[in-house]
């Protein structure tokens, strides 16, 4: 067992062009895209090719879409890292970032890739139609958040790290906390807001009825035991072994906010452990999406969605980012190669 943590981004990752080059290049890729197609029936790489961008990051559609990125990058990875090694690539953790949990329950085997798309496209379409309100990025520490939350009519939707937190609500009300907040600041740190580019204040109780019907969908599905950690964004724990807490946590996820902060002092936690009894390096692989600029269409340019987010966590957890735990990304042919190439020419 390898201590190495592999997640994938949720919303506001997605770009016009992601996957382009993996379609083009690796039969894996292609063949994943094409059978998602036929799971869901949403021509996924018409989409991600050429958009339009509206089109693809509405709810229903970039759900199962961004989805399909990252696992493809995990595919693709994975051929590399065989070829190279002649080895299956070992991890010890998995999970995500609200949509991205649902990569971890494929790659742990929780899920096949039909039951998971299937779900996973329920799960957009239930959140654009019967949620509501929107979501925003805000650099307040989570008490400071919680203080702003009471003033208003607005809810913790997700804890990134000490001073970056997510909230949710109707779009009159976070103008309103946003404002207040801009205007209780002072001192040299300004504020930074921005609202994210989703349909409804997912993670909050806006999202109640959503979750109801989404309920009976994850309760026909049959979940097996995790082959690996797979780490639960409700809880910021790994599931029990037993599987049992799977169905209730994923259900809950939609209303329930995600404990990223707490998670990913966990995840570190865990690959601590696993370097000291197994070795090798405490590395975390982002898989998929990227950090797009306006008009940024190429693969090749993209950055991690949460490369900022956690080398903030793995610095406030004591530990120094790329001395003490490796952040990689996996987005496209090229990062895809330099984290292989990172993986078996660099670890001591």
């Amino acid at each position: 067992m390898r201590p190495i943590f592999c997640f994938a981004p949720g919303q506001s990752a997605q770009y016009v062009g992601m996957g382009s080059d993996l379609y083009d290049k690796f039969e894996s890729a292609k063949s994943l895209y094409d059978k998602v197609k036929d799971i869901t029936g949403i021509d996924v790489a018409r989409l991600s090719f050429n958009g339009p961008f509206d089109e693809l990051t509405s709810t229903d559609n970039v759900q199962p879409i961004l989805l399909a990125h990252s696992l493809a990058c995990f595919r693709v990875f994975s051929d590399m890292y065989k070829e190279k090694t002649g080895d299956d690539f070992d991890f010890a953790a998995t999970g995500g970032a609200s949509l991205g949990e649902y990569f971890g329950v494929i790659l742990a085997g929780v899920l096949g890739y039909e039951d998971t798309f299937r779900l996973v496209q329920k799960r957009g379409e239930f959140m654009k139609k019967y949620g509501s309100g929107r979501q925003a990025l805000i650099t307040l520490p989570p008490r400071d958040a919680q203080q702003v939350m009471l003033d208003f009519n607005v809810e913790l939707s997700n804890c990134n790290y000490s001073e970056q937190t997510v909230i949710g609500g109707l779009e009159d009300e976070i103008e309103k906390a946003i404002e207040f907040a801009r205007s209780q600041c002072s001192g040299p740190k300004k504020l930074r807001t921005m609202m994210l580019p989703t349909d409804a204040a997912f993670h909050t109780s806006l999202m109640a009825d959503a979750q109801k019907h989404y309920a009976g969908e994850v309760d026909g599905c049959d979940f097996s035991v995790p082959s690996n950690y797979l780490f639960s964004n409700v809880t910021g724990l790994p599931y029990r072994k037993n599987g049992f807490d799977i169905r209730s946590n994923l259900t809950e996820q939609v209303t329930r906010p995600v404990q990223w902060q707490h998670m990913m002092n966990n995840v570190l936690t865990l690959l601590d452990i696993v370097a000291e009894r197994y070795g090798g390096t405490p590395t975390i692989i982002e898989f998929g999406g990227g950090k797009p600029q306006k008009k940024q269409t190429d693969p090749a340019t993209q950055q991690g969605n949460f490369s900022g987010i956690i080398f903030k966590n793995i610095a406030e957890s004591g530990r120094k980012p790329n001395e003490d735990v490796r952040y990689l990304y996996c987005g496209g042919t090229g990062s895809i190669s330099d984290t292989v190439r990172e993986l078996t020419e660099n670890e001591p």
